[in-house]
């Protein structure tokens, strides 16, 4: 999940966005609020809560409690599956040597 956005970004340079790379953005960061967190810096990992808690309130304000329950994971499992597979997939396709198709032959490649 994620994957193909780079190599799409590759063959189509005009398709490139900032927007792509805010999952991975995301991720970085809350990876770095928790390190500071367990180091004595809470306020980053606060802004983290903060934000899920809006989410979880304004998901409440239009459904139910528990589908309200269900969007903090939801983001978690959305943003950590694109982001990783979106810094994966770049970092391999500027670092190696090898084709998008060679590096990921199980992506949209094959005719089958």
């Amino acid at each position: 999940f994620g994957m193909t956005r780079p190599i799409l970004n590759s063959w189509h340079p005009e398709s490139r966005k900032l927007t792509y790379w805010f999952p991975t953005i995301f991720i970085l960061l809350l990876i770095a609020a928790v390190i500071g967190f367990v180091f004595g810096r809470p306020i980053p990992l606060l802004l983290f809560a903060i934000y899920f808690g809006l989410a979880f309130i304004m998901a409440l304000l239009k459904t139910n409690f528990v589908s309200a329950l269900m969007v903090i994971p939801a983001i978690l499992i959305q943003f950590f599956g694109y982001g990783w597979g979106f810094l994966k997939s770049t970092l391999l396709l500027k670092l190696s040597r090898k084709t998008p198709q060679q590096l990921f032959p199980n992506l949209f490649f094959s005719n089958q």
